[in-house]
């Protein structure tokens, strides 16, 4: 009889040996496998550097924490516990404060929408009176420039009662509340909020005294310490009224960091990026360094938008402040009177983010000093002997027309729009679309301005539809 042959099982491989000299290769496989399970194969990202930070050469690490939350559906005031008492006619004003116009500033299709009960400025709202009144002014001021009313009497109570609560405070400089996160927020908001009513005096005034706050308080990086959102708010004022009125930065305007933000790698490089056009990058080649560097991270930005408005992946507000500050701070900080071309350039970089940063929701953008900018760069280009490359020209206008408040008439901006997309032989919108994407694109924002550039100067020509 034969003898039964016992089943082959595998077998689990124990090993005993302590010498990596005596273990077979086989061995050695089993021994990394095991190892490699016990390992985040998670690839970490790396922690982000704050630009604003940086003067001392050790930027902080930008702060980051943000959870995601679903939209809230209207608040329950009776829950909070207000400096003053609320009447009735206050509440619909708190209501949009605590959550509707955080995506004026903060558009939803890129960036996380996160809980106001969190925000410090949520917290000065329930602890600082001048602050409340600061913003139910706010509010009502955003309000009538969204429906193009001129200032009511409730916006100018508000408004008064501000002024009265703010110099009262200021008026005791000993007390330690003058120079306070609230009262340098209230500052900032009227400042903002001249911005949006258009009034340039009040704005400048603000600004100055906002640079005096800060410099009691020992510069931007001391304010981080109680409000880390704080310094990033600062900034962003302080180029909104610069782009707008034509305001000279109050902050870096002497030094200014040039290395890149986005691009250097302080923010992951997003996957599947687009290489430069080749035009586009022999034209990058001629240009200072600092402007190329400021295009590539814009570049960057504008891969990351596209990215976050098709996926779950959203930018933290804080990181979102942060790339518009590293970018527009060093475009003020440039100019080429002698280099039409790079001028140009410069100024399109301005406009093609101030849909994205500057564009207060359910407000026609606004900032008439860039658009003045914008006119005269171009003009400036137009008169030189220069000749740019079809497509970078066709960039070029089309990001700075739609940028513009109005578009302009029959001019020779928008002929030379003809004339480009002639010389392209575009025949409609998406072969133009794609072509402009090839250089650089934010499809949420652009799409739209585009249509009705396109749109405007299509009922004008027979050339393209």
């Amino acid at each position: 009889m034969a003898q039964h042959q016992p089943a082959k099982h595998q077998s689990i491989e124990f090993i005993v040996a302590t010498s990596t000299s005596s273990l077979s290769r086989k061995q050695q496989r089993t021994i990394r496998s095991h190892a490699s399970r016990g390992r985040n194969k998670k690839r970490q990202r790396p922690q982000l550097r704050s630009w604003i930070l940086q003067q001392n050469g050790c930027p902080s690490l930008v702060d980051d924490q943000y959870t995601s939350i679903p939209p809230r559906v209207g608040w329950d005031l009776s829950f909070f516990d207000f400096p003053i008492e609320i009447q009735p006619y206050m509440q619909g004003d708190l209501s949009l404060a605590l959550s509707p116009l955080r995506e004026a500033l903060y558009p939803p299709e890129i960036c996380l929408q996160v809980d106001p009960a969190s925000s410090s400025w949520t917290t000065a709202l329930l602890t600082d009176s001048v602050y409340l009144h600061c913003t139910l002014f706010s509010v009502e001021a955003y309000l009538e420039a969204c429906l193009q009313k001129s200032q009511g009497p409730l916006t100018h109570f508000y408004f008064q009662k501000t002024i009265r609560l703010l110099q009262d405070r200021l008026d005791r400089p000993d007390d330690p509340q003058t120079i306070s996160d609230p009262t340098i927020m209230v500052v900032s908001v009227l400042g903002l909020t001249a911005e949006v009513t258009g009034d340039s005096m009040a704005a400048k005034k603000h600004m100055e005294g906002l640079r005096r706050m800060v410099d009691l308080r020992g510069g931007l990086e001391m304010l981080r310490f109680d409000n880390a959102r704080l310094p990033a708010k600062v900034c962003r004022i302080d180029l909104v009224l610069a782009l707008r009125f034509g305001i000279e930065p109050v902050f870096f305007n002497s030094t200014v960091p040039w290395r890149s933000f986005v691009d250097h790698g302080l923010i992951g490089k997003s996957k599947g990026a687009l290489a430069n056009n080749e035009e586009v990058s022999r034209i990058l080649s001629t240009l200072d360094k600092r402007l190329t560097n400021i295009w590539n991270d814009l570049k960057e930005f504008s891969q990351i938008c596209n990215l976050a408005s098709q996926t779950a992946h959203k930018l933290s507000p804080n990181i979102f402040s942060e790339i518009m500050i590293s970018i527009y701070y060093r475009l003020l900080s440039l100019k080429f009177k002698d280099d039409p071309a790079a001028e140009a350039i410069r100024v399109a970089m301005m406009a093609f983010g101030a849909g994205i940063f500057f564009q207060w929701r359910g407000i026609k953008q606004r900032l008439a000093y860039l658009d003045s900018l914008s006119q005269s760069s171009l003009s400036n280009l137009k008169e030189s002997q220069i000749r740019l490359p079809p497509l970078f020209i066709l960039w070029l206008l089309v990001v700075q027309i739609s940028a513009f408040a109005q578009l302009p008439p029959i001019n020779h901006l928008r002929l030379w729009v003809d004339d480009a997309v002639s010389q392209l032989r575009i025949s409609n919108w998406k072969q133009g679309r794609q072509m402009l994407k090839s250089v650089m694109w934010i499809d949420y924002c652009h799409d739209k301005l585009l249509d009705e550039v396109w749109l405007v100067n299509a009922l004008n020509s027979d050339g393209y539809h």
